[in-house]
């Protein structure tokens, strides 16, 4: 759902990240194994001025790319919730021209 034309809104998690949407800000073990790379120091709210700093990143274009490209090795918590049987290949949100 974080892919289309109606993406859900990001999240922040207890420890002060942004993350891709609110279902992503689980219990922290879970946050710290499934979106290390976005969970790096450079993205704590602390070190950033801009959110668009952040999510156009490298770390977040490969997110991205893994949702769109490469389906089958994204985020178990993303399947829950969001899996799509239809696999179409969208624009994501976090892509800025």
């Amino acid at each position: 759902m974080c892919i289309g034309e109606n993406p859900r809104e990001y999240g922040f998690n207890s420890q002060g990240y942004i993350m891709p949407c609110c279902w992503t800000v689980q219990e922290k073990k879970y946050e710290e194994d499934q979106f290390k790379d976005l969970m790096k120091d450079k993205f704590h709210i602390s070190n950033i001025n801009k959110i668009e700093d952040v999510v156009n990143s490298e770390e977040w274009k490969n997110f991205a790319d893994t949702l769109i490209n490469k389906p089958e090795n994204a985020p178990m918590i993303c399947w829950f919730f969001c899996g799509n049987k239809n696999r179409k290949k969208q624009k994501h949100k976090y892509y800025y021209e």
